[in-house]
């Protein structure tokens, strides 16, 4: 699980049958100062996310199930949650805007 910024939608006309009417977004990890960390990852959008949201991502077998269709997707991301704050013991390093 690590933080990403929502940085733009992935548009597939052409996809696998599993992947058809679900949202797919491009995500850049961040860091815990909220800098670039790494190459962009695709991840498919569970709740709604809009872009330059903070979310916290998924990968591996637990990003791909869909619980209420019983079906695998094939995706390597998906996102799990919109961040609101991170904080700790000694400063805020996010908050929603």
């Amino acid at each position: 699980m690590f933080f990403a910024k929502v940085i733009g939608n992935v548009v597939a006309t052409k996809k696998n049958e599993n992947l058809k009417g679900r949202r797919l977004l491009l995500v850049q990890p961040v860091d815990e100062n909220m800098k670039p960390r790494g190459d962009p990852v695709i991840a498919l959008d569970w709740l709604g996310t809009d872009e330059d949201e903070l979310v916290f991502i998924v990968q591996g077998r637990e990003a791909v199930y869909e619980e209420s269709m019983k079906v695998m997707i094939p995706a390597d991301a998906g996102i799990f949650g919109i961040i609101d704050s991170v904080d700790t013991k000694d400063k805020n390093l996010y908050r929603k805007h």
